[in-house]
């Protein structure tokens, strides 16, 4: 679903609480996540610019951001 906040060609937060989904049992709480991944469009003539991408625990504290810094193939994971 698109975010109450969307706005074309703005800057946007987006999250995800994978505490409390509504599909896919208990995986993002009870496992291990080693991988993630991010598909934000089907589209091949979408553009996106992410600047992070942050993971954190169920009480706020990140785990892991990456930081896109000068291009999406030089992420900078920090924890």
């Amino acid at each position: 679903a698109q975010p109450s906040n969307y706005a074309l060609n703005k800057w946007m937060t987006l999250e995800w609480d994978m505490s409390s989904l509504t599909a896919g049992g208990t995986d993002w709480t009870t496992n291990t996540i080693t991988q993630i991944r991010l598909d934000f469009t089907s589209s091949v003539s979408a553009n996106w610019e992410v600047d992070w991408v942050e993971v954190a625990s169920p009480a706020g504290v990140a785990t892991v951001r990456w930081d896109f810094s000068s291009s999406t193939n030089s992420w900078t994971g920090t924890n």
